[in-house]
């Protein structure tokens, strides 16, 4: 059994010249997938059966290049990718090779089965466009990954994300809709579309927002949807407010707070329906209103408030 691992161009023209054999049943694919590397005169020396790339997932590279695991695929290798497969172990008796992975890879929605190779070719050079900021060339690829795995819901995200950065907006929203049919905590959709609804449906970007941050509540963009999702249940606290129903609103506005400390308007709804309840907690409701806008938008009637409060103590 043989291993070949990374050579630099460098190191590796000596060999070339002295037409040593260079065949091997495993190859550590060079540079992560590059296109600068792996080239088809070196694959055609090796002629590995297990090729594996080391490669961190979601990469703003788009590595492992589409043109890399084409190259690879022509010699029937079977590839192993530690985004994909996490970490890859190759076990040898002297005799034979067997392959152990972190995690099993992806299955589809619609066959049950891993997602086929060429899916991911298309969805890694969609990736590679999409970091230049080739929405349509992107978009274009995503369709093509998406007509060999229909059911994968980051490529119908991705492309939703496509979409929306085209403007065309009603498309976006049908893809973001039909990743969440596959993976309801898929982050991107959740996101992208709980923005998109907020002024057409509060109700399910509500819950767009919120399912996010059940899903991924440590994650970078998780301040944006609890932001976001406390506006929604603050402005719904108010509505409920303006009908009469006041013990709703409470709970709305509560919820709301615990969301989005930070949101001025709830704690002033808050302090506005607390007094026959709780004389204290609307004055502590108030005070916070003031604190984080002692000069904004609601400031001038959160004072008025706040004068009425000390008038009743």
């Amino acid at each position: 059994t043989t291993e070949i691992y990374t050579l630099s161009l460098h190191d590796a023209l000596p060999i070339f010249a002295s037409r040593r054999d260079l065949r091997s049943q495993v190859l550590k694919v060079g540079h992560h997938g590059s296109s600068s590397s792996s080239t088809y005169p070196f694959l055609r020396a090796v002629r590995p059966e297990i090729a594996v790339v080391s490669v961190g997932e979601g990469n703003r590279f788009g590595l492992p290049h589409r043109e890399v695991l084409d190259r690879i695929a022509s010699f029937n290798c079977t590839v192993y990718r530690t985004d994909l497969d996490g970490s890859v172990t190759v076990v040898s008796d002297g005799t034979r090779l067997s392959v152990e992975t972190e995690r099993a890879r992806p299955v589809s929605a619609v066959t049950g089965k891993p997602l086929k190779e060429e899916y991911y070719r298309f969805e890694s050079e969609a990736k590679g466009l999409l970091r230049r900021k080739d929405y349509a060339g992107a978009a274009a690829r995503y369709r093509k990954a998406l007509l060999v795995e229909p059911g994968a819901a980051s490529a119908h995200s991705a492309l939703g994300y496509c979409l929306k950065k085209q403007g065309r907006e009603t498309e976006a929203i049908k893809e973001f809709s039909a990743a969440l049919l596959g993976d309801p905590c898929d982050s991107y959709a959740n996101l992208h579309l709980g923005l998109m609804l907020m002024k057409k449906d509060r109700t399910r970007a509500l819950g767009c927002f919120e399912k996010y941050l059940d899903c991924h509540a440590d994650t970078h963009w998780a301040g944006l949807a609890r932001e976001k999702a406390g506006f929604l249940r603050a402005r719904k606290g108010s509505e409920l407010r303006k009908e009469g129903r006041e013990e709703e609103a409470i709970q709305e506005l509560e919820k709301a707070v615990a969301l989005a400390p930070g949101n001025a308007f709830a704690h002033l709804q808050l302090g506005l329906l607390y007094p026959p309840r709780d004389l204290e907690k609307a004055r502590r409701a108030i005070a916070r209103c003031l604190e984080i806008e002692p000069e904004g938008r609601y400031a001038a009637e959160a004072r008025r408030v706040a004068a009425e409060l000390e008038a009743d103590r």
